[in-house]
């Protein structure tokens, strides 16, 4: 008969540094029967903490972080601590029952942190262990695992889109779907804000989460105590936030995006100039149309009385058309100089 069972000890990081084993509290165990395999958490020595929710008879605590798995033939020995901050963390979720508009406040470029869960390993009965490939229903590696920090790019109710941030120095510089975001937009974030790390967004890494893995990252906002503020203040900066914007581009095949958008704003600017100069010469033609009317009613007016005042002058003196109209023009110059004095 196959048989695995799996046991957890309560132990702590200082506890383990010193070899007392002997101090560990049993938590629980698992016995499975008939089973030859079963996934249970996997820990590399000097590797990434890996952290997974277990419950407990009389412990609070969820959410542990593993400190050391050893096998033998047929057991699983899993010794735990109590992952830092797991008592009373309110995700996204249960804000979101309460509070109905804070997915609103989720915009692009707002931080978050997000638990993928955890790569498990495959314990066989005969001892050995391997790899979790055919465990569909699992994480597997290469995958997006542990918590981390992400950017979100949209968000809705039960919801949110993602681009998780790394500390993994991309493999190629020329790949512009990778972008590296600026020590100022996480220097409030704690656990985030080390000067000597670099952070990347892996934009074609794109995920859409529950908004049960969604939770506000650790950070000081400006506060003399680090905390979670369930009302996500934490965002990146505009400068990020457009590198953000274009790598996203990139990881989509659409890079000049960002480019032909300036250009498109441009010239709906440009647009929007011509319109009012527009609308201003056709004013100024409307107006030029109504003188022009008045200019060409005086005119006739004029044309009329000076064929009358022709007239007139021949009356009096024995004149030529001519003579007349050039002793008129005359007279006229006269006036005028008159009155421009």
């Amino acid at each position: 008969m196959s048989e695995i069972c799996t046991y957890y000890f309560l132990l702590d990081d200082e506890q383990k540094n010193n070899n007392e084993f002997y101090k560990a509290i049993w938590l629980g165990h698992e016995r499975s029967e008939y089973i030859s395999e079963a996934l249970i958490p996997k820990y590399v020595e000097d590797g990434p903490i890996v952290s997974f929710v277990k419950v407990f008879d009389n412990h609070q605590c969820k959410r542990w972080k593993v400190l050391l798995v050893e096998r033998d033939t047929k057991n699983v020995y899993v010794y735990l601590t109590h992952r830092s901050g797991s008592f009373k963390e309110e995700y996204l979720s249960t804000t979101h029952k309460n509070n109905h508009s804070v997915t609103s406040r989720l915009q692009l470029g707002t931080l978050v942190e997000v638990d993928f869960g955890h790569i498990p390993e495959v314990y066989c009965s005969n001892g050995y262990s391997k790899q979790n490939w055919y465990y569909f229903d699992s994480i597997h590696p290469g995958e997006m695992h542990k918590r981390r920090l992400c950017a979100v790019i949209k968000a809705q109710a039960g919801s949110v889109q993602v681009v998780p941030i790394t500390s993994k120095e991309p493999k190629s510089s020329s790949d512009k779907s990778i972008v590296e975001i600026g020590f100022d937009s996480l220097s409030s974030l704690s656990g985030y804000n080390d000067p000597k790390i670099r952070s990347y967004a892996i934009c074609n890494m794109v995920m859409t989460v529950a908004s049960s893995r969604v939770l506000p990252p650790n950070a000081s906002h400006n506060s003399p105590r680090v905390f979670r503020d369930i009302k996500y203040p934490s965002k990146l900066l505009s400068i990020d936030k457009r590198n953000l914007t274009e790598a996203l581009c990139h990881s989509i095949g659409f890079g000049d995006y960002l480019s032909l958008k300036d250009k498109v704003s441009r010239y709906f600017i440009d647009n929007g100039e011509l319109v009012s100069e527009n609308t201003r010469l056709q004013s100024l033609c409307n107006t030029l149309e109504l003188d022009n009317q008045r200019l060409t009613e005086v005119e006739s007016k004029y044309n009329a009385l000076f064929e009358i005042m022709v007239d007139w002058k021949r009356s009096l003196k024995d004149y030529s058309a001519e003579e007349a109209v050039a002793d008129i023009k005359g007279e006229i110059e006269d006036y005028r100089t008159i009155l421009e004095e």
